[in-house]
């Protein structure tokens, strides 16, 4: 088998196996915990410490990883760590337990979001960035919808669900050992997070704003389908649908990103984020709720994989693990915030009031990509230097 194609297929077991076992956390974390009688304010200080620490951790993970190019050895120390806080979550039953889970989870989970495609640019570099990380990303969303379609039917609980996860996380392990860590940098090229290109400021920036409407097309989105009389089960199926999109556009989209360049790409995921919302917000019949869903090819496949490949290549080889970790944690920062806000909205007007303000916000995101003017320079894959 070519080397580069046996790479690519560890890399989409790996990805399935961490998204399908870590998918349990935002599918069950809240569940888990009302079910153990914790209640609502503390679920809420519980989750707000977890994605502190990731706010946190992520850039620290991520200036690591480029500092030692020991990307392989981060990852194994994460799933290690998470493999513990399944178990821990697994067996929780009070706020002390739970704040442990939060401890485990809010440091290690950061250390395999962001390292875990920069290893993957670093494996498929010579395929094309777009074609290999659409190659082997859809394999986390079959994970994802194994784990919140199938484990219920199969487990019937959250604690045999954790506990399965648990020991199946680890099996990851294989597939990092047999990958590549990216060439060390030389001394004298200091990787250095406050120096990146303008251009990084900008994006990030405009990601913070993007990631405000993240909320209001998951969590929120199916409060509202539930409070316009949406049955579960048509919640399930709204929900699953986002990963079917997903599995299908992914590869698609790569393979536009490689050929065509991410500037479009990323206008086209900008805009739909906030038009997603706004179309929701005129929806009434829960029926038609399926429709905003559509825009998840770009909102959130688009998105993703012009992100990846922008970010790659605008900061370079040497600094890419820091700057997809700082995604990362301003993804939840911005997550957090919006979830804030679309709360209080909520309370005080109405979801339809809340959805069309929140488009209003998220789209400053799409208008701040018009300050980027090296886009087509910095997001192709010229100049950018070459990993092993």
């Amino acid at each position: 088998m070519n080397p580069e194609i046996k790479r690519l297929w560890l890399l989409r077991i790996c990805s399935f196996i961490q998204v399908c076992t870590l998918g349990l956390f935002t599918v069950f974390e809240a569940v888990h915990m009302r079910e153990n009688g914790i209640s609502a304010g503390w679920v809420g200080i519980i989750m707000a410490i977890e994605n502190g620490l990731l706010i946190l951790t992520g850039p620290m993970w991520g200036r690591l990883a480029d500092k030692t190019s020991q990307y392989k050895r981060i990852l194994i120390l994460g799933v290690l760590g998470l493999s513990v806080g399944l178990f821990w979550f697994a067996y929780a039953d009070s706020v002390g337990d739970f704040m442990i889970y939060a401890l485990l989870r809010g440091v290690f989970l950061s250390s395999t979001a962001g390292i875990l495609p920069a290893l993957a640019i670093a494996n498929l570099q010579t395929m094309g960035k777009g074609k290999g990380y659409g190659g082997y990303r859809p394999f986390g969303s079959i994970g994802f919808m194994t784990m919140s379609m199938v484990f219920p039917l199969i487990f019937g609980g959250i604690k045999a669900m954790a506990v399965f996860s648990g020991c199946l996380l680890p099996l990851s392990i294989w597939t990092i050992c047999k990958l590549n860590n990216p060439e060390k940098p030389q001394k004298h090229t200091p990787a250095r997070w406050n120096k990146m290109p303008r251009e990084f400021y900008i994006f990030m920036a405009a990601s913070f704003f993007s990631f405000l409407a993240e909320p209001g097309i998951h969590g929120f989105f199916s409060a509202y389908a539930k409070d316009l009389g949406a049955s579960l089960n048509l919640v399930g199926y709204l929900s699953g649908l986002t990963g079917f999109l997903a599995l299908i556009s992914l590869p698609m989209i790569g393979r536009w990103v490689d050929s065509r360049g991410v500037k479009w790409i990323l206008f086209i995921s900008f805009f739909a984020q906030p038009l997603r919302l706004l179309i929701t917000s005129f929806i009434t019949t829960p029926e038609y709720l399926w429709i905003p869903h559509l825009l998840h090819i770009f909102g959130w496949a688009g998105k993703e994989v012009a992100t990846i490949v922008f970010l790659s290549n605008l900061v370079g080889a040497r600094r890419q693990a820091t700057a997809l970790t700082l995604h990362v944690s301003l993804r939840t920062a911005g997550m957090m915030t919006g979830s804030l806000m679309m709360g209080y909205l909520v309370d005080t007007y109405t979801y339809s009031f809340m959805f069309q303000l929140m488009a209003a916000v998220s789209g400053i995101g799409f208008l701040l990509l018009f300050c980027i003017k090296d886009f087509e320079s910095a997001g192709t894959l010229t100049g950018v230097p070459e990993m092993k």
